[in-house]
């Protein structure tokens, strides 16, 4: 048998208390629970369900003020900065 650890986590008292509430009517307790998202955890090498990101990278933020006009510019002013740095063509 494998050994058994403690482990402490902080969690809003209301949401504890609405999940225990479906735990229970599972015959499950909230450390069964959570024990049974880890083990589906490893088997799917994920976290099992979708969770939204909390926020968006720079680049989805920003591209919203994005001109559709100057992404050749800008792709031609990337390419001359490589080329000028490393010597190459990046194609």
């Amino acid at each position: 048998m494998s050994k058994e650890v403690t482990v402490e986590i902080k969690i809003d008292a209301e949401l504890k208390e609405a999940a225990e509430k479906i735990f229970n009517r599972m015959d499950m307790s909230f450390s069964e629970a959570i024990s049974n998202f880890a083990k589906e955890t490893i088997v799917q090498n994920r976290v099992p369900f979708y969770v939204k990101p909390k926020r968006k990278s720079a680049f989805g933020s920003l591209a919203k003020f994005a001109n559709p006009k100057w992404v050749g510019l800008e792709e031609i002013a990337w390419e001359r900065f490589v080329i000028e740095k490393y010597g190459k063509n990046i194609n």
